[in-house]
C-alpha cells in the first residue's frame, strides 16, 4: 500500500524539488519514503 502511494506521488513530489524549496522537498520525500520503509515491514 505505502509502495504503490509513493510510486502515484512520485511525480508530484519530483514537481515539489523543481517548485518549492529544495530543503522542504527532500525532507517531504525523506518522510514519505519513510512511511514506505515502515509499511514494507
Amino acid at each position: 500500500m505505502g509502495v504503490a502511494l509513493h510510486i502515484v506521488l512520485l511525480p508530484f513530489l519530483e514537481l515539489l524539488h523543481s517548485t518549492i524549496d529544495s530543503y522542504d522537498a527532500d525532507f517531504i520525500s525523506r518522510l514519505f519514503f519513510a512511511c514506505d520503509l515502515s509499511a514494507m515491514l
